[in-house]
């Protein structure tokens, strides 16, 4: 399974490289959420923290921005929507997929503006700190605020369904901040 999770971890690697950059080079600024980031920075060991996606944070205003650039590497939509009208009911906009490669996710927010807590994502924003993720700049989120989002996704958005992996993604938050 380490095996296993180390090769498949690598070509999410590659795949988040390529999109941080094509992102960045147009101005784009990304903060790298849950999987991709805990693996490197909190497990560090990209072997022990299984993923199946790359989650994205992108300011709201970069959204439309960032779904072109995203086509424009070949990653198509799960199917047709609005940004606008997607910002409304959720947090991130519908899964982008390109053959050979691993989805890309992008929020613009940490949880639906339908929950009943607020989270000033302006915050988030401004507490966040220069950093590097597999050689790649990026933005990263101060660990209150990491710890946060890993809280309310475990807890709140998926209700402790996806077995222990939270948790423990969680608990080494607190160990290692």
């Amino acid at each position: 399974a380490y095996l296993t999770t180390i090769r498949d971890n690598a070509r999410l690697y590659v795949t988040f490289e390529h999109v941080v950059k094509a992102l960045s080079s147009e101005g784009i600024i990304a903060i790298p959420l849950k999987g991709i980031y805990l693996a490197e920075k909190v497990y560090r060991d990209v072997g022990l923290r299984p993923m199946g996606d790359v989650d994205l944070l992108v300011q709201r205003q970069d959204l439309d921005k960032s779904v072109k650039v995203l086509q424009g590497l070949g990653y198509q939509l799960e199917y047709p929507f609005e940004v606008e009208r997607q910002c409304q009911v959720m947090h991130h906009l519908p899964v982008l997929f390109k053959p050979g490669t691993l989805p890309i996710e992008l929020h613009w927010n940490l949880i639906p503006p339908t929950t009943p807590f607020n989270i000033p994502i302006e915050h988030v924003w401004d507490a966040a700190q220069p950093s590097q993720l597999n050689g790649v700049e990026v933005l990263e989120m101060v660990p209150e605020d990491l710890l946060l989002h890993l809280c309310l996704h475990a807890a709140y958005l998926e209700y402790f369904s996806s077995g222990l992996r939270p948790i423990c993604d969680i608990a080494w938050v607190i160990e290692v901040f």
